[in-house]
């Protein structure tokens, strides 16, 4: 029976396209950095917690090239190590977030992963920080 689909497939010429999914690598080293900004507030300078996420690129990123659609970087937030929000919808080209919608004294984690087109690579390792 092999040998006549094998004829079939080659007397008919018989294309097959198969979709295979391959892992991304995550991205690798995040690390996080508390800052103070000064911002006004009425009659007073107020400085205003911020924190600012660095990491390594995802090899699979750096190959295919952080400016082509469909790559970059998201990144994901948690009050607890179970509930990760993603903090920006858009896809970030770059190995810099600056997030400052944090509030003093509370802890944050964090966490990267790379897109290559429509594949999602595994988080990095999480960063833990209390601004």
């Amino acid at each position: 029976m092999f040998s006549a689909l094998l004829f079939f497939a080659l007397q008919h010429q018989v294309v097959m396209r198969v979709a295979v999914t391959v892992p991304v690598d995550p991205p690798a080293n995040a690390a996080a950095e508390v800052a103070r900004r000064r911002r006004r507030r009425l009659l007073f300078w107020r400085k205003d917690p911020e924190v600012t996420l660095k990491w390594l690129p995802s090899p699979d990123l750096a190959q295919s090239g952080a400016a082509a659609p469909g790559t970059g970087y998201a990144v994901f937030r948690a009050k607890d190590s179970k509930t990760f929000e993603r903090l920006d919808k858009n896809l970030l080209p770059g190995r810099v977030y600056v997030d400052s919608s944090v509030t003093k004294g509370v802890t944050y984690k964090y966490r990267v992963t790379a897109w290559v087109g429509k594949v999602q690579s595994a988080p990095s390792n999480v960063v833990k920080v209390t601004p």
